[in-house]
C-alpha cells in the first residue's frame, strides 16, 4: 500500500472507531481565541440567557442523539441516550461539559452531530449523516418547522464544528485544480448551511475551526510531506471558515463567534500543563492500542500501556481523550462570555 493510502487508511480506521463509539459502546455515568470584541445585537443577552443549543459535527462532537427519541429536558439535558451519551472521548466529551459543567443556565442541548460526517457527501463522501443532512433532515423537520421546543433567537446558540473528516479526505487529493475545486464547493456548502439556519431563525452562531490534524497519531513510516499537507489543507480550510464567519456577520441581527480550536490544541500538545485539565497527560504523541476502542473506566490502567488511559492525549489515531474536551468546553464559554468576536 502506498504511503498516502496508508495514512488515509490508518486515519479512516479512527473515523470508523468513532462511529463504533457512537453506536455500540455503553454510556458512562460519570484557547486560544481572537481577542476582538464586537458589539452584540439585541438577540445576545449573555451566555446565561441561553436555554437551548443546536450542535452539528462529527465524531469529535457526536453523542448518539436520536431526534426521534427522548428529547432534552431539565432532567436529561442531552436527551437520549443517557448522559454523557455514546462518544469518542472515553468519558464526557466537550458537548457534555458545555451543557452540564460550564453552563450558566438550565441548558438543553440538541446534539445533531454524527460520527464520520463531512460537510456534504456530494462534495466529500463520508458516513451517511453529513452535516448538510444534519441541518436538512434532523434540524429543519424536527426543530425548525415545528419550532419545538419553543426556542427563539435570543435564547438559542447554534454551534458548528466541521471539517475534520473533510480535511482527512483532502489529504489524498494531489491535483491543485481538483483540491481548489473541492475547497470552493466546501465553502459554498458551509455558507449555505449557515444561511439556512439563519433563515430558520438562528441569530447566535459559534463556529469552531479544525484542529491540527498533522499532530494526530500516524505510523512511523509516514513521511513529513504527508504531515505538511495535512497542515496546509487544514490552514486553507480554516481560512475559509474565517471568511464564512465574516460573511455570516453581515446578515442583520447576527452574533458570530469563531473559536480557534487549532491554536488551542497546539498549545495543549506543546505543554499539557498549560491547562489544569490536561496537566496529568504524559503522552501527547502515540495512543495505546489496548485503549483504542474504549475502556471500562475513565482512568483504566492496562500494564501493556504503561500509564492509565486518561494520561494519554490520544485515545486512538484520530480521537483525543476527555481532558482536552473539558478544556475545549471551558474555553468556548470564556469566549462566549466576552461577546461576539467576528465583525
Amino acid at each position: 500500500m502506498g504511503t498516502p493510502l496508508k495514512v488515509l487508511a490508518y486515519i479512516l480506521c479512527g473515523v470508523f472507531i468513532g462511529f463504533v463509539f457512537s453506536v455500540w459502546l455503553p454510556s458512562w455515568k460519570a484557547g486560544t481565541k481572537t481577542s476582538r470584541n464586537c458589539a452584540a445585537t439585541l438577540d445576545w443577552n449573555g451566555w446565561q440567557s441561553i436555554k437551548y443549543a443546536y450542535i452539528f459535527g462529527d465524531s469529535w462532537t457526536d453523542t448518539a442523539f436520536d431526534p426521534k427519541g427522548t428529547q432534552p429536558s431539565p432532567e436529561a439535558p442531552l436527551g437520549n441516550p443517557d448522559f454523557p451519551g455514546r462518544n469518542a472521548a472515553n468519558a464526557t466529551n466537550w458537548v457534555g461539559f458545555l451543557t452540564t459543567q460550564y453552563n450558566a443556565s438550565l441548558l438543553q442541548t440538541y446534539n445533531l452531530a454524527s460520527s464520520g460526517a463531512t460537510l456534504d457527501n456530494d462534495v466529500v463522501p463520508g458516513y451517511p449523516m453529513s452535516m448538510s443532512l444534519q441541518v436538512y433532515q434532523r434540524f429543519m423537520p424536527h426543530y425548525a418547522d415545528a419550532h419545538s421546543p419553543p426556542w427563539k433567537a435570543s435564547d438559542t446558540l447554534f454551534i458548528m464544528f466541521a471539517g475534520i473528516v473533510d480535511s482527512i479526505m483532502m489529504n489524498g487529493r494531489k491535483d491543485p485544480d481538483d483540491l481548489s475545486n473541492m475547497n470552493g464547493n466546501l465553502t459554498r456548502v458551509y455558507s449555505k448551511l449557515l444561511n439556512s439556519l439563519y433563515g430558520a431563525g438562528a441569530r447566535n452562531f459559534l463556529l469552531l475551526n479544525v484542529p491540527p490534524m498533522e499532530r494526530t497519531w500516524q505510523p512511523e513510516d509516514i513521511g513529513q510531506e504527508i504531515k505538511d499537507k495535512f497542515k496546509s489543507d487544514v490552514a486553507v480550510y480554516n481560512e475559509r471558515v474565517r471568511k464564512a464567519a465574516e460573511e455570516l456577520n453581515t446578515f442583520e441581527g447576527t452574533n458570530v463567534w469563531l473559536f480557534d480550536t487549532n491554536t488551542l490544541f497546539n498549545q495543549a500538545l506543546d505543554n499539557p500543563t498549560s491547562f489544569a485539565q490536561t496537566s496529568g497527560i504524559l503522552n501527547t504523541t502515540t495512543p495505546c492500542g489496548n485503549y483504542a476502542s474504549g475502556t471500562p473506566t475513565t482512568d483504566y490502567y492496562d500494564p501493556v500501556c504503561d500509564i492509565p488511559v486518561n494520561q494519554y492525549f490520544w485515545l486512538n489515531g484520530l480521537h483525543p481523550t476527555y481532558p482536552i474536551h473539558d478544556v475545549l468546553a471551558e474555553q468556548l464559554v470564556k469566549l462566549l462570555e466576552k461577546g461576539p468576536n467576528t465583525c
